[in-house]
């Protein structure tokens, strides 16, 4: 089973994205503190990694750059979530190593197709 790691500071949006990605069938690990996410990324080597850019103690684009500083860890794809959709907010996710930017609000279908184009699997 895919393991997707989801880190957002909101309960609410950490608990919506979760169920959404259980109902698809993969297992999931959350975090909402920045640094947490980046252990767990070296602890786990999940296949995916969905970040919000607002974290607790830190942010989305922070925790990108430390997670493509680990060395030991192969390419995982990062997807950055944000409501926040100004051109130069795309930008930097990809600046500092994001493969995608999923604008919010979205819908399962989105959410699906990105499942498929980086972990290739039908959901």
């Amino acid at each position: 089973m895919e393991i997707i790691l989801v880190a957002n500071d909101d309960p609410r949006n950490l608990v919506l994205v979760t169920t959404q990605l259980l109902l698809l069938g993969v297992q999931v690990v959350t975090a909402s503190v920045q640094q947490d996410a980046v252990e767990l990324v070296r602890l786990l080597h999940p296949r995916l990694i969905i970040l919000d850019l607002l974290l607790e103690q830190g942010d989305g684009w922070e925790a990108t750059r430390q997670i493509r500083e680990l060395i030991d860890m192969p390419h995982v794809p990062i997807i950055i979530i944000s409501a926040h959709t100004e051109a130069h907010e795309i930008e930097r996710a990809r600046l500092v190593g994001a493969d995608d930017f999923l604008p919010k609000p979205y819908d399962i279908q989105d959410l699906k197709a990105l499942l498929q184009r980086y972990l290739a699997i039908k959901v």
